[in-house]
């Protein structure tokens, strides 16, 4: 089996352009289309027909060095090859097969340049290359003698060749090469460009019955398709055989080889009665013989390489030998025992020619002997390789026949050659047999001259004793039954039998040398049309089209008439078609009516004649009767329903004269079609192109039509209606309002995708952006973050359609759904930030010192230190109406924090906050912007624990900045008792730096009320009760423990006193005797002021 690797090398060729340098996706250049005053015609070389490719035989290239087909008279007619139909069996994989593009351009207005795609299949989805190169693309021009066709005006500039994965080549494959050609002539001119399309290795393996060449008009590979195809499945392989035979060594060594000239032959167009459909060959045996060492093993391969194509190519094949050097017992692996590489060798078309024969004495011990040839082509034309390179192997115990025995020094042998034959309707004969050593017989009493068919006996030729070496030529000739078509081979082995016992072999039953057989059967299809009389100087050309059964254009007829030349009936003939089913088709022919399709079957029967080689159809058309009229209609749809009246449509197109024909819409709904009006009712329409255009309307955008723009046949439309239709929607309305507080904000950005002429816009307060004229559809409008002086505070929309807009606050976005007709306003409201700021005191005055600050709230979270005296955070925006919270932390004890705050906003504080060191937070009072003072830690902080913290919670108006004083004033510092005094003490807690016992009550008892605390017992008993602050007994505890600190030396004031003396009339008036109890709903409020002001005096917080 022959086996294919390829190299991937970039390649670029100088001299003959056949070019290797691919990129990758669509042609780079400009495209500039045809004109519509050019016309192509896409064709092929066909190989296989009753033409050959040049006057001198089947092999490229001619003489003047081109690779393309005889054109011996004239551009095109009945003695060329080329076609635009299958290109025949007679292509091979090496082959360049000529294609060429015939340019014919009318009467332009001067001189045009334009472009074209030609392109072929690459490869398949299994990555089997078809075509690997389009090459040599040229105009032929002086001083080439041969094809010269072209006007002198005629241009090409060749793109690069690429390749298009894509798959947009319409009936294309996985990959396909294309060049970009830009093409210049003048007017009624015409330009041939011809180029080759190479056969890549392997090709035969291509999946599909066909490669095809393409030409397009457009650069996306859609428009003016033309297809050449080639058929796949006759194509024969580039390729290297072998055989091996291996002999002990002390005696002679036979070697025998075989080979055939040519390796392929094509007997053409079995159907064409003025050819013989034979060809000769020649089978050349060859044997010889060579000594060999007596410790040795001698290998003998001989390597023989194929060239089907019709074109010179070189080879050069790398052997190499392997085997297990000391045999199965010696426990070495199988390895590379000796490589041999051939010079380079010329093979000529179809030729198969031995390249190399590889000897090599192997050690005695040897085993497992096999051998490899790999084989690289060479392109004559650019002196590069191939980037496929084909690979055979032959194991000597499996395809051979083994180490051979020899015993003799010297021997003998005897040649036998069997001969056979495949493919139905094929027959070979031998005509002469010679060389030196050529005396020999043949089986079965075989005569020379006396054809044999596939299901004769194989045919054996026996040599005579052979006692050197020497070779034996047949001369045979093959023939092709008539109308045949099927392939086959001419096949042979060769078998030495030395007189020692020892064979050898080239070729075998299993694997045998052959030769390539094709044919074809190419048939012939009469087409008859035949027309009513004509009048002169009336004339008429009717078309008719040869499709194939992949439905392929494989030939186009053209029947012309003239009532001067009064002849109504006219044949042509579609020459060597293939035997399949094709369809005749008459794409025009005036307007008459007729039948216009016709199927051909061209199939051969299983045994053929000369009479199934032709065909015949016939078409007979006539005067058409007149049908009914084609009118037309018209229906106005708009969204919304309800507005279809009163639309002005206009028809213009053949009969409806220069300014068209009007119609004003009235039928009030949608659906309803309303018909337009000649001079006596429906308008009739004629043969041609009609197009439907609807005015304008303000307020409206059309959306959509269908079916306004039509063309015309009133035979083949006959009685029928063309409708059309226009759908309008309303256009709708978008406001976007501005509202800040306070009023008078400014430069507030907004971006959307409603009208790009108009974005971004800019609005102040009271100002709006409005929009006429909108689609229905789905906009967002967003404004840019107006922080951080703004923030957005509201986003409302009114609509007077639908309520299906959504807002985001968060986001600064309206995401709105606009249906036909509406109008939505929307309104952004944004609130200006506000800021605090205060002035820092101690005993009065701006201080120096270090206090520090906090501010959390909404999105804060800071602090700030004095000095200076003035703090105001960095300028932090806050948002209004937001609570946040301003604290003074770290206050030292002996200090008392005394806020106030501005309510007037005249930047100056005038209201001082009552400061409860009870109360861990407190509620803004609105009328002031801000609660009274509080200690967050009151819980859990003693009264007279240092480090103290103060705050208020506060809001901001729009735009405000609110001004707070905080002045803390020093008291005195409590005296600190160094250890109790001589006498045990009742309470081992100090008051004021003091314990209490005994000595304190002898001489001062402390009135509570009604109730007397006269000793240690019920002074320690009322000191260490937890009453609630809603119980009466809490006061008293209060009063109680500032008495003593006035006993102890804690100097008074004028409120400390106020405080214990409202404090005792209270208890007074609620008979407090000791005993527990709640205070009334009205007095609780004063008790706990009171209670307040007792704990500021003993922690000296209350007088200065």
């Amino acid at each position: 089996m022959v086996r294919y690797f390829q190299r991937y090398n970039m390649i670029h060729a100088l001299g003959f352009v056949l070019l290797f340098n691919l990129s990758i996706g669509k042609a780079l250049a400009a495209f500039v289309p045809a004109p519509n005053t050019v016309q192509f015609r896409l064709e092929g070389c066909n190989n296989g027909g009753n033409i050959p490719l040049l006057p001198s035989g089947n092999t490229l290239p001619n003489t003047d060095g081109n690779f393309t087909c005889q054109d011996p008279s004239s551009l095109g007619g009945n003695d060329t090859p080329y076609t635009t139909g299958n290109l025949g069996k007679g292509w091979n994989e090496l082959d360049l097969v000529p294609h060429r593009l015939i340019a014919t351009n009318g009467n332009s207005s001067g001189a045009i340049t334009y472009d074209v795609i030609i392109a072929a299949d690459n490869a398949d989805s299994g990555g089997v290359i078809g075509y690997d190169q389009i090459a040599d693309v040229q105009i032929i021009q002086s001083p080439d003698t041969l094809n010269v066709f072209s006007d002198a005006s005629c241009s090409v500039t060749v793109g690069a060749q690429s390749i298009d994965s894509s798959g947009t080549v319409t009936g294309g494959i996985d990959s396909v090469i294309y060049r970009q050609l830009t093409i210049t002539q003048a007017a009624n001119t015409t330009c041939v460009i011809d180029w080759a399309n190479r056969i890549a290795i392997g090709a035969n393996q291509f999946s599909g019955s066909s490669l095809q060449a393409y030409m397009f008009e457009s650069e996306d590979f859609q428009q003016g398709k033309k297809t050449v195809p080639i058929s796949v499945r006759e194509l024969v392989a580039a390729g290297i055989r072998k055989d091996m035979t291996a002999t002990r060594g002390g005696g002679q060594v036979w070697n025998v080889t075989k080979s055939a000239t040519p390796s392929t032959i094509d007997l053409g167009n079995t159907c064409d009665t003025s050819t013989s459909n034979s060809a000769e060959v020649t089978i050349r045996v060859e044997w010889s013989v060579l000594p060999t060492q007596g410790d040795s093993v001698l290998v003998i391969t001989n390597i023989f390489a194929t060239n089907p194509s019709a074109r010179e190519m070189a080879v050069v094949i790398s052997d190499t030998i392997f085997g297990d050097p000391d045999g199965a017992a010696g426990g070495s692996p199988i390895a590379a025992l000796d490589t041999v590489t051939s010079g380079e060798e010329t093979l000529l078309p179809g030729q198969e020619k031995k390249i190399l024969t590889h000897t090599y004495n192997a050690p005695g011990a040897v085993s497992d002997l096999s051998d490899t040839a790999v084989a690289t082509f060479i392109d004559k034309v650019t002196g590069i390789a191939f980037d496929i390179t084909p690979e055979v192997s032959f194991d000597l115990n499996n395809d051979g026949l083994g180490i051979q025995p020899s015993g003799q020094d010297t021997s003998t042998a005897n040649i036998s050659d069997t001969e056979k034959i495949t493919g139905n309707g094929l027959s070979y004969q031998v005509d002469s047999l010679g060389g030196a050593g050529a005396d020999g017989s043949f089986s079965n009493n075989y005569s020379l001259g006396t054809p044999l068919e596939a299901s004769d006996p194989d045919l054996v030729w026996t040599s005579m004793t052979q006692t050197q070496a020497g070779f034996a030529e047949f001369t045979k000739t093959i023939t092709a039954n008539i109308a045949t078509t099927s392939s086959g081979t001419l096949s042979d082995w060769a078998l030495l039998t030395a007189s020692d016992g020892s064979q050898a072999t080239s070729g075998t039953q299993d694997n045998p040398v052959s030769i390539q057989i094709t044919r074809s059967a190419l048939i012939n299809l009469d087409v008859e049309l035949t027309v009513p009389p004509l009048v002169s100087p009336d004339t008429l050309q009717c078309t008719v089209e040869i499709t194939n059964a992949s439905n392929q254009i494989v030939d186009t007829l053209l029947f012309e008439f003239s009532g001067s030349e009064n002849i109504f009936t006219k044949q042509h003939t579609s020459n060597n078609l293939d035997p399949e089913q094709h369809t005749a088709t008459v794409t025009s022919c005036g307007g008459l009516a007729g039948e216009t399709i016709k199927l051909a079957d061209l199939t051969l029967p299983a045994n053929p004649t000369s009479a199934d080689c032709e065909d015949k159809i016939a078409f007979i058309f006539t005067t058409p009767v007149p049908e009914d009229p084609v009118l037309v209609a018209v229906d106005k749809i708009t969204l919304p329903e309800g507005e279809e009246n009163g639309w002005i449509m206009t028809l213009s197109g053949p009969g409806t004269g220069a300014n068209g024909i009007t119609l004003v819409t009235s039928d009030s709904s949608p659906g309803n079609f309303e018909y337009f009006q000649g001079a006596n009712g429906n308008f009739e329409l004629q043969n041609g192109t009609y197009t439907i255009t609807e005015s304008p309307r303000e307020g409206w955008r059309p959306v959509s039509s269908s079916g306004c723009n039509f063309d015309v046949d009133v035979i083949r439309d006959a009685g029928t209606t063309k409708f059309c239709s226009f759908t309008n929607t309303k256009t709708g309305t978008i406001i976007i309002h501005k509202q800040t507080k306070p009023k008078y904000g400014e430069g507030f950005s907004f971006t959307h995708d409603i009208d790009p002429n108009v974005n971004p816009f800019n609005l102040d307060h009271g100002q709006y952006q409005r929009f006429d004229g909108v689609l229905p559809g789905s906009y967002n409008i967003v404004e840019t973050d107006p922080g951080p002086d703004y923030s957005l505070a509201n986003l409302t929309c009114s609509e007077s359609s639908a309520i299906n807009s959504q807002i985001d606050i968060a986001s600064r976005q309206v995401s709105i759904e606009l249906e036909p007709g509406e109008l939505i306003e929307c309104t952004y409201t944004n609130v200006k930030n506000g800021m605090v700021i205060l002035d820092k005191l101690t005993n009065g005055y701006p201080t120096e010192d270090r206090w520090q600050f906090t501010l959390s709230g909404t999105g804060v979270n800071t602090s700030a230190f004095t000095p200076p005296n003035r703090i105001d955070f960095a300028g932090i925006k806050l948002k209004p109406y937001h609570t946040y919270t301003l604290c003074e932390v770290g206050v030292p004890y002996g200090w008392q924090p005394v806020w106030v705050v501005d309510t007037n906003n005249d930047h100056y504080a005038d209201e001082v906050l009552f400061f409860d060191v009870r109360a861990s937070n407190s509620p803004v009072n609105y009328r002031i912007g801000a609660s009274q003072a509080f200690n967050p830690d009151a819980e859990t902080q003693k009264v007279g624990e240092g480090n103290l913290r103060s705050c208020v919670n506060f809001v901001v108006k729009p735009g405000q900045a609110l001004y707070f004083k905080v002045d803390n004033i020093q008291f005195d510092k409590p005296k600190i008792a160094d250890k109790p005094e001589p006498n045990e003490p009742c309470y081992d807690k100090p008051v004021y730096g003091h314990y209490l016992g005994t000595e304190t009550f002898q001489s001062q008892s402390y009135q509570l009320g009604n109730h007397t605390i006269q000793n240690c017992e019920i002074a320690k008993e009322l000191l260490e009760k937890k009453a609630p602050s809603s119980n009466v007994e809490y006061l008293a505890t209060k009063l109680f423990n500032a008495q003593l600190h006035q006993h102890f030396g804690l100097k008074t004031c004028h409120k400390a006193n106020n405080a214990m003396k409202h404090a005792h009339e209270m208890l007074l008036k609620y008979r407090y005797n000791g005993q527990s109890q709640r205070w009334g709903l009205r007095d609780r409020y004063q008790a706990s002021r009171l209670s307040h002001d007792l704990d500021l005096y003993t922690a000296q917080r209350l007088c200065p």
